[in-house]
């Protein structure tokens, strides 16, 4: 038992033919349903395929995995399992006499064996002459598509009687054979349904017609050699080139996906198109058959119904390439990859070009870029182009693909939002529980709204102090990180920040440390170093794994959040860091309050944006008990001995002072002979 699939679509799956001699090309469909008709022969095979195509459907080729309805079929066929059905695709002028004599050509036996033959659809319509169909066989045993192919290309290129009909493709570049050598491949579709025929008669009353033969059945014995078949085909497509006073081109190819991609193509010039939906057919200098085309939402690959590999766009129209980038208007998802210059780093992207912003943008490695494209059906580049990556919140601008410039700032709705400003009950209640008072309430509310306004850096940083509960992790988990961007905000451990690596900079402008007791670390002055320079310097190292360290500016803000009574040692110059009263309350928030967070985004962002501040305001340090009881408690021996003698402080020294002299403490009575004399 054989067994044949056929796919219907929302459409007659056939050409279309007008009194004005206008016609319509096969349709460009993307999702079909598929039935199975199982056969025994020939006979019984071309009643399937007369039922089906009167209703509109076309034969696949080869077989699906599973069953699709209303789907696409894409990647649902092995293109390299065996057919035991043989079709020979024959549409010229002349050349053979009849079926039979085209048959002897190819092999004698064939023209004893079983066959159906089938007119093409424009048979008898277009004035054409010559055999013009499709001739199924059934093979003795099944061979692969790929031999058969390689077959056929033999047969085109051996035989006198085929080679006289081969002409050079549109772009010069490849060639186009009499008898089609693809039509064998596992995913072609095969178009079996009469023609739709508008204010004309159909000439041929029979479409489908069964031969008998000596044999039920081909054998296939040939021997094929694909580089002996490639060498022939340069040589011809040299000849041809000379011929027509072309300059000599050898083909380059390059495999893409499971399809050979002409890489050197011809210039050519698109002088027609015809929008089929989701794809565009095109006609290249002059031609009049759109079979070229391209899918809408993919304009990288220019396919074709010729049998020709296919072609970049850009390569074969760059003109109209051009053309086609510049008034596209649609929203699309947009792959790309790129290695960053600076760190030497793979990437790949994806830019939404309706929304004109970076769908997202992550480090990859260099084997898995094909993949990347691959998957969202788009070319990989033959050679990865070099780009320049930088970080820049004060513009929205995100990719330039023409300079091969990438922003990898990704402004969220909030910051791009134009709202008034409303009420954020749970918001404000959240920050007035941490902040503790209303003057670091309102001090904190301007350093955010320079965040918001400006985009750059404060120059200074906070502590917010308190036990568990008091609402931190809500800060930055439900207001902070939503409105910057996930992108854009990192929260990091005590640990984290000790390690020399800092990847986490690379687009970052507000840094969050969890748990901070940098006094604590062993590399206490190491980290507050590189807290300095994080809070304060405009640029700063970027130190990636495997990657090379680079200098890029720095966006980024700092909140230390901790528990600890001192979490960082706070020096009486200091000018960086804002210390919140310590928070000993826990926050009450219930569930219905916590949702109702996310409603008041907006009009947080909307009130931030309207806070009227200036450029250096929030670069100033608020003076607070809590400031200063830090500050008291970062004191050392000796920074508590120069302060007391700055300041004349007497009774400091005297405090140290008892009533019985230790008599053999020399160390001690010189220091009394001092300070009694001060007295």
């Amino acid at each position: 038992m054989r067994y044949a699939t056929f796919l219907t679509a929302d459409r007659q799956l056939t050409k279309a033919f007008y009194a004005s001699g206008q016609a319509d090309p096969y349709p460009l469909v993307r999702d079909f349903s598929s039935f199975t008709v199982a056969y025994n022969g020939l006979p019984e095979l071309m009643e399937a395929m007369e039922l089906s195509g009167s209703a509109g459907a076309c034969m696949l080729k080869g077989a699906l995995s599973r069953d699709i309805n209303n789907e696409p079929r894409v990647g649902l066929t092995d293109p390299n399992a065996n057919t035991d059905l043989l079709i020979l695709d024959y549409d010229s002028d002349g050349g053979f006499s009849s079926v039979t004599d085209l048959l002897e050509e190819i092999d004698p036996s064939l023209a004893s064996t079983d066959y159906i033959f089938q007119h093409s659809a424009s048979s008898g319509i277009t004035g054409k002459t010559g055999i013009r169909g499709h001739i199924f066989f059934l093979l003795e045993e099944p061979v692969s598509p790929n031999i058969l192919k390689q077959w056929l290309k033999k047969i085109n290129l051996t035989s006198e009687k085929f080679k006289n009909r081969i002409k050079l493709s549109r772009n010069a570049m490849a060639l186009c054979y009499a008898l089609d050598i693809t039509i064998n491949q596992n995913d072609k579709l095969v178009y079996i349904a009469p023609p739709q025929l508008i204010g004309i008669d159909d000439p041929i009353e029979h479409r489908f017609s069964f031969h008998c033969g000596e044999h039920r059945t081909y054998k296939f014995n040939s021997l094929v050699s694909a580089e002996s078949n490639r060498t022939k085909e340069h040589r011809l497509i040299e000849d041809l080139q000379d011929a027509a006073g072309l300059t000599k081109r050898t083909p380059k190819y390059r495999l893409v996906s499971d399809y050979e991609v002409l890489i050197n193509p011809a210039s050519c010039i698109v002088s027609d198109t015809k929008d089929c939906g989701k794809f565009i057919r095109v006609n290249l200098n002059g031609g009049d058959s759109f079979a070229y085309w391209y899918a809408k939402d993919n304009p990288e690959i220019l396919h074709n119904f010729k049998g020709e590999p296919a072609c970049y766009l850009r390569d074969i129209a760059p003109e109209y390439y051009e053309q086609l980038n510049q008034r596209s208007q649609e929203a699309a998802l947009r792959p790309f990859v790129f290695r960053d210059v600076a760190s030497n780093v793979y990437y790949n992207a994806v830019y939404d070009e309706g929304a004109k912003k970076l769908g997202f943008c992550y480090a990859s490695s260099r084997p898995a870029l094909n993949d990347f494209m691959t998957q969202r059906g788009a070319p990989a580049p033959r050679a990865i182009p070099d780009w320049e990556v930088t970080f820049d919140p004060t513009t929205n601008t995100a990719v330039d693909f023409h300079r091969k410039k990438l922003n990898l700032f990704n402004p969220t709705k909030y910051l791009l939002n134009e709202m008034a400003p409303g009420p954020f009950p749970i918001i404000e209640r959240v920050i007035r529980h941490i902040c503790v008072d209303e003057v670091t309430y309102e001090h904190f509310i301007k350093w955010l709204a320079h965040i918001i306004q400006f985009r750059t850096k404060t120059q200074t940083a906070w502590v917010m102090q308190g036990a568990e509960g008091t609402g931190k992790g809500t800060l930055f988990h439900q207001i902070l990180t939503p409105i910057l961007g996930r992108d854009h905000t990192f929260m990091i451990t005590q640990d984290q920040a000790d390690e020399q690596f800092n990847g986490y900079l690379r687009s970052n402008m507000l840094l969050f440390l969890d748990e901070g007791d940098i006094e604590s670390s062993k590399q206490a002055d190491r980290m507050l170093a590189k807290f300095r320079s994080i809070i304060t310097e405009p640029v700063i190292p970027l130190r990636m794994m495997r990657s090379n360290p680079i200098l890029i500016d720095n966006y980024t803000n700092l909140i230390i959040a901790t528990n600890k009574s001192m979490p960082v040692k706070l020096t009486q110059g200091d000018r960086r860091y804002n210390i919140a009263p310590r928070q000993t309350e826990k926050l009450i928030i219930d569930d219905v309050e916590y949702a109702t967070i996310k409603k008041e985004l907006g009009h947080f962002t909307a009130h931030l944006k309207a806070q009227k501040i200036g450029a250096t305001d929030a670069m100033k340090i608020l003076k607070t008990d809590a400031r200063l009881a830090l500050q008291e408690l970062s004191k050392t021996v000796a920074d508590n001995f120069f302060d007391a003698l700055k300041r004349g402080d007497l009774d400091f020294f005297t405090e140290a002072l008892v009533d019985n002299v230790p008599v053999n403490d020399p160390g001690y009575i010189a220091y009394a002979k001092v300070i009694a004399k001060w007295m």
